[in-house]
C-alpha cells in the first residue's frame, strides 16, 4: 500500500495521532489519542490509542514511518561492534613502530559508526574519537538481562573495610565511582 493512497484513508486526528505518537509522545498511544484532540479522560484515551493503532490504515502508515528505523538486531550488533571496538580496526603499525591512523581500514571493515569523530589537537595532530567500548558492554549486558532486576545488598561495614585496604590513588578512585553510580540511580 503506498503513501498516497494511505494518507488519503486516514481521517485528520489519526494523521495528528500518528505525528504525535511517532514524535513527541514517544510511542505512547493514550498521549497521542491526547494530543491529536481525541476527546476523553486518561482511561478512554489508552482504549482510543489502542483503536487507532488496530486501524488497518493507520498500520500500514505506521509501518511506511517504521521501515527505515533500525532493527533490534541492528542497535544490538552496533553496540556489539562498538563493544568490540580495536586499536587493529583503525591504526596500521609499521615495522619500525610507526603509528598511522588509517580510517580506509575502519570504513573496509564496516566500523565507521564507531566513532563519535575526528578533531585535530591544538598541535595539529589528528584525535580520533570513538564511542566507550565500557559503555556498549554495559548496555548489552542490560538488552540480555544480564545484571538481572533484583537489588544487590551489600553490608555496609565490610564494604567499608575493604576500601580502607586499598591504596590511597585507588581508593579515592572507588570512592568517586561508587558516590557517582549512587546518585546516578
Amino acid at each position: 500500500m503506498n503513501e498516497e493512497i494511505t494518507k488519503s484513508k486516514l481521517t485528520v486526528k489519526q494523521r495528528l495521532f500518528l505525528h504525535h505518537y511517532l514524535g513527541d509522545c514517544n510511542f505512547n498511544a493514550a498521549r497521542a489519542a491526547k494530543s491529536a484532540g481525541y476527546a476523553g479522560n486518561e482511561n478512554s484515551w489508552r482504549q482510543t490509542g489502542y483503536d487507532v493503532l488496530t486501524n488497518t490504515y493507520v498500520q500500514a502508515e505506521l509501518r511506511e514511518a517504521l521501515k527505515d528505523c533500525m532493527t533490534p538486531a541492528e542497535i544490538t550488533k552496533r553496540f556489539t561492534d562498538v563493544g568490540r571496538g580495536s586499536l587493529d580496526d583503525f591504526v596500521d603499525i609499521d615495522e619500525d613502530g610507526r603509528v598511522t591512523i588509517n580510517l580506509k581500514k575502519a570504513k573496509d571493515r564496516h566500523l565507521l559508526h564507531t566513532f563519535k569523530g575526528t578533531k585535530y589537537s591544538d598541535k595539529g595532530r589528528l584525535i580520533v574519537e570513538r564511542y566507550d567500548a565500557m559503555d556498549a558492554m554495559e548496555r548489552l549486558a542490560r538488552i540480555y538481562r544480564m545484571f538481572g532486576e533484583q537489588q544487590i545488598e551489600i553490608d555496609m561495614r565490610q564494604l567499608n573495610i575493604i576500601i580502607e585496604a586499598l591504596p590511597n590513588d585507588l581508593r579515592d578512585d572507588v570512592v568517586r565511582a561508587l558516590e557517582a553510580d549512587i546518585y546516578e540511580e
